[in-house]
């Protein structure tokens, strides 16, 4: 699919599902509820969600067995979600891996590798504090099957995996020739690329894997700490596990094609999320509303700072992470 078709639906997506949710907003109720809300709470909420980003940034740094540092890749993790707020195409992912990997101390694929991993682990943490709160959750319906088996191919897949990249010699010995009978490139990619990604990912094992993992529980367990503390001001009576729920349905939702940081599809998930709880739509989408934009403040001061500190531009990076991505497709495309 072309960028700017892609580019298309997902605005096409962000739009519909604002439509469903403003459709049956009462305004009057919603101004309301916005004036009555208590914002001191939006102190905490920000330094809970910083540390959350913080925990995020030291799980990369783990995966890339501390060759960066510790403040740089705090920075460098802002600056990704910077560019993925106010940009198409998840850039910022390009952006962070082409800033780790400029110096030389990693490579390319190490970093690329290592962050398909974060994926993965984030994803299956994901599903499981899904699946920890839905005895929790109120006319759960098909939530519980799907965390199941969403949670079990996550699962499956993470292990198989590691176990391809334990045996990636037999595996690119046997598929590459395959691969080559289909086209000569295709055997090349997987002789180098493929072969590379899975000695990045084999790395990833024993207390670097373990480690890795703690580190995403504790940013998810921080995510979700954030919601719920913010969720305070605005229903006193709100309970840890709706902000568990919340944050979990938010993750998926986001998964979706959208318009740049995730308009309309961050509020509705957000508003179908509270409203499993019993949390009317008004007071869902203020909540929704206040989060959004104090997190889209937040990462773009941030991402603003990071950015200085690395000596990038705005612009610069951006170019250079596309940049990154054509000399990644050029290499997986050219034969030698």
């Amino acid at each position: 699919m072309r960028k700017r078709t892609r580019l298309l639906v997902g605005i096409g997506i962000s739009l519909g599902a604002l439509a469903l949710i403003i459709r049956e907003i009462q305004w009057a109720r919603l101004q309301t509820v916005l004036e009555s809300a208590n914002y001191w709470y939006v102190l905490p909420f920000l330094v809970v969600e910083t540390a959350s980003i913080w925990a995020r940034g030291m799980r990369w740094r783990v995966l890339l067995r501390g060759k960066i540092g510790i403040w740089r890749m705090f920075w460098i993790t802002n600056i990704g979600y910077f560019l993925n707020n106010v940009l198409p195409f998840r850039v910022g992912e390009l952006a962070r891996v082409y800033l780790v990997s400029r110096n030389n101390r990693v490579g390319g694929m190490e970093a690329l590798s290592t962050a398909i991993v974060e994926r993965m682990l984030d994803l299956f943490m994901v599903f499981a504090m899904l699946f920890a709160v839905l005895r929790w959750v109120p006319q759960q319906g098909f939530l519980p099957l799907l965390g199941v088996q969403a949670a079990t191919i996550v699962m499956f897949g993470l292990v198989a995996l590691f176990v391809v990249a334990r045996w990636r010699q037999s595996v690119v010995g046997f598929t590459a020739p395959i691969a080559g009978r289909l086209h000569p490139v295709l055997g090349q990619i997987v002789r180098e690329h493929v072969a590379s990604f899975l000695a990045h990912v084999q790395n990833v094992r024993g207390m670097v894997l373990l480690r890795s993992a703690l580190w995403t529980a504790a940013s998810w367990v921080l995510s979700a700490g954030s919601v719920y503390v913010l969720l305070l001001g605005f229903s006193a009576q709100a309970e840890w596990q709706v902000g568990v729920f919340a944050t979990c349905i938010l993750a998926l939702g986001l998964a979706i094609p959208s318009a740049p940081s995730g308009v309309g599809l961050w509020e509705s998930a957000t508003v179908f999320a509270l409203g499993v709880f019993g949390i009317a739509s008004e007071d869902a989408l203020a909540f929704a509303l206040l989060m959004h934009i104090t997190i889209f403040v937040k990462m773009t001061m941030l991402g603003l700072l990071g950015l200085e500190r690395e000596g990038e531009s705005f612009r610069g990076l951006a170019v250079a992470a596309n940049r990154f991505r054509s000399s990644l497709s050029t290499r997986s495309t050219q034969a030698p």
